[in-house]
């Protein structure tokens, strides 16, 4: 397992910080679920630390970078 570093960032996750609303990967299932926070980001572990948007809990996880994108908007074609 490779270590992850400043360095591994990609541009589109070195721009992930705290505030963020993030999907995070389910490993069952393999797809993205949504209603996530960013509350701290570890540059040097390449660590997350994930809070549920509804009700601001922790999870227990820490979150490796490739567990973790920017939350996608829906777009609202109707508007």
């Amino acid at each position: 397992m490779s270590e992850t570093t400043e360095a591994n960032f990609t541009p589109a996750r070195k721009h992930l910080e705290a505030g963020d609303k993030v999907e995070v990967k389910d490993h069952f299932e393999g797809s993205w679920a949504r209603g996530f926070e960013i509350i701290e980001v570890d540059l040097s572990s390449g660590s997350l630390t994930i809070a549920r948007s509804s009700d601001h809990s922790i999870l227990p996880k820490k979150f490796q970078l490739d567990e973790v994108r920017k939350e996608k908007r829906r777009s609202m074609w109707w508007v």
